[in-house]
């Protein structure tokens, strides 16, 4: 069933469960949050919003694309102050260029304000394209983080996902809800919280943000879902199901 968009009727307890509470934990904190990009692609498909969407697959359709231009850029809005401490890049295996140059900036203000000159996380030079898992040299605070690219051609990649610490990452109990989500997987979980940490360390096709934690069969649906949708859903109460989404502290 993984992949299929459904729509899934939970209902949940009221109150916080709160996961991994050290904040020297490391989280993805770029997950549908707004993203731009230096220039639109002729394809709507291949959008600034695709590039943290949580689908990692190498999908022509839903990944990110600028114009041919010099030093095309794709930028998240973190919506809060963060300590930046990697990238975790997913390439398109269709890309043109299969070596890139780069750079990953992270500023503190919109990166068009005039200022000093933004915190480099890192910088590389004729690196394969299918790099994955870039560590900030020093972690830099941050809530704009912009890769670069630093040669002429087109930008193009299909997930890209900040790691930040500082910040408490919790599973948030929500209302009884109707929302619409792709089902990453579901397996067998231990407890409530083994459910949680199986949907924190997921990094396969989707990424996971929410899941259902079904108390009598001990079954954990690890879910993708934007929850700037939630609000726009309808209620409805289904027993035995415990909805959580991501929230951070």
């Amino acid at each position: 069933m993984a992949g299929v968009i459904r729509r899934i009727f939970l209902t949940a307890i009221f109150f916080h469960v709160k996961y991994f509470a050290d904040t020297a934990a490391q989280w993805n904190a770029a997950l549908f949050k707004p993203a731009s990009q230096s220039s639109p692609s002729n394809d709507s498909h291949l959008a600034a919003k695709f590039g943290n969407d949580g689908d990692k697959r190498d999908n022509s359709s839903r990944c990110v694309q600028t114009g041919f231009e010099e030093k095309p850029w794709w930028q998240v809005d973190l919506q809060k102050q963060f300590i930046v401490e990697s990238i975790i890049f997913t390439a398109s295996q269709t890309a043109f260029n299969k070596t890139i140059n780069y750079v990953i900036e992270v500023h503190e203000s919109p990166p068009n304000a005039a200022g000093p000159q933004a915190p480099i996380c890192n910088t590389e030079y004729n690196v394969s394209n299918d790099l994955n898992h870039i560590k900030c040299r020093d972690p830099k605070k941050g809530r704009f983080v912009r890769f670069i690219q630093l040669t002429q051609g087109y930008l193009q990649f299909c997930e890209l996902e900040v790691i930040v610490s500082g910040q408490t990452s919790y599973f948030k109990a929500t209302k009884s809800l109707q929302v619409k989500a792709i089902l990453a997987e579901v397996v067998l979980s231990r407890s409530l919280l083994h459910c949680a940490g199986q949907c924190k360390n997921h990094r396969a096709l989707w990424l996971c943000n929410a899941f259902n934690w079904f108390t009598k069969s001990r079954g954990c649906e690890m879910l993708l879902t934007d929850p700037n949708d939630l609000n726009k859903t309808s209620h409805l109460t289904t027993a035995d199901v415990n909805f959580y989404i991501e929230n951070f502290g």
